[in-house]
Parts: structure tokens; sequence; C-alpha cells
């Protein structure tokens, strides 16, 4: 089972250079950390939320470790500039997927995601694998379920592979079955997409 954990406050460390001037502030400084997950009490703030999964990119034949990543990013974050609107990030935690269930926890995600953007936050998720997407993905179609949404993929990999189970090249193959499904259109586009990095069934896949 799925389970989710606070982010440990020793991630969110840094540089004070608040003697300088009281806007001289980092990241660390101004991101919010929840000891709880309480989207409900963060009405028009932003989540950040990880999710601790490498299962998909095992399912790949890819190198194991993006579980890790979520804490590694905060670390990196913590301690740069922080700017006007940084101060509407909360920290509500990580989502950590139990070997081998990447379906439960992509629809933990998925739940979540729903559940902080029907209470008026909005959703910054830090992975994991590209598995991530998926989960992300599906809890903005859960709360939007009456919108045409657009979703965008930095990539070179389109990401759309057909396997009998869910891994790192699914994620948006299962976003379009997901849309069909719900009889909605299915508007996604790829940017930095490269030929060279995607076989000729991918790419008629696509097409």
């Amino acid at each position: 089972m799925t389970q989710w954990y606070p982010a440990s406050p020793a991630l969110w460390q840094g540089r004070d250079d608040s003697i300088e001037a009281p806007d001289a502030r980092r990241l660390f400084q101004t991101v919010t950390r929840s000891e709880t997950f309480s989207p409900e009490n963060w009405q028009q703030k932003i989540a950040l939320m990880g999710f601790a999964c490498d299962e998909g990119v095992k399912r790949n034949a890819g190198r194991p470790g993006a579980a890790g990543a979520p804490d590694a990013l905060r670390k990196a974050l913590a301690n740069m500039a922080s700017h006007q609107g940084h101060e509407r990030l909360v920290d509500l935690g990580n989502w950590v997927a139990p070997t081998p269930d990447l379906e439960g926890a992509q629809q933990a995600l998925r739940d979540a995601v729903s559940r902080c953007l029907r209470a008026g936050m909005r959703t910054l998720v830090l992975g994991g694998g590209h598995e991530t997407a998926f989960g992300h993905g599906a809890g903005v179609l859960d709360a939007f379920a009456q919108e045409s949404v657009g979703i965008i993929n930095l990539d070179a990999h389109l990401d759309l592979r057909q396997t009998d189970r869910a891994t790192s090249g699914t994620p948006f193959r299962q976003l379009a079955q997901l849309c069909d499904a719900q009889s909605r259109a299915f508007h996604y586009a790829c940017f930095g997409v490269s030929r060279a990095a995607n076989t000729q069934a991918l790419w008629r896949e696509a097409q």
C-alpha cells in the first residue's frame, strides 16, 4: 500500500542572507512544510508533492534510483533565491510507492492531485520516474472533468509504449486511454521529440 510521509525539515536548509535585506530570502525560508496531508487548509496555495517511485523505470528496463529524486530535488531547490509568488509553495510531503504495486501508487497520486485541485490548490509533483505523469495527469483530468485539458510533455520520448502493464514509457498512452474511456478529447503535445529516440511503431502510434 502506498504510504504518505511529510518531508523532513532537514531538506529545507540553506544560506541565510536576511541580514542584507528583508527580501534577501531563499526558498527554504519561504516554503511552508505541512506535517499532514491537508490540502483543504491551503486554498490558493501551490502543493509541492513528491512521488518516490521508480517501479515504472524498472519495468521499462531502466536504471533504478528515481525514487530518491523528490528529496534530492528539495535539497537542490532549498538554497535557490525566493521571489514573488514562491511563498505560495506548501510542501505536502511524499507518496512512497511500494514495490511492485505501481498501479496502486499511481492511483494514490491521482487521488492526491485531484483532492488538491478540488481544494483550490495548484500542483507541482516531483518524480520519480516518468510514470509520475499518469498519476498527475489523471488527477488533473478528474478535477476538471468538464474542461478541456492540454497535456505537454518536454521530452525526446513520446512515452506511448504498448505494454500489458504500466511503465515509465506508457504514461501518455494511459492518459489517452483514460480520455477515450471518458469520451473526451486527448490534447497531447510532445516538445523536443526525437525520431532517433522513438521507433517507427511509436511514431505511427502518435500519428
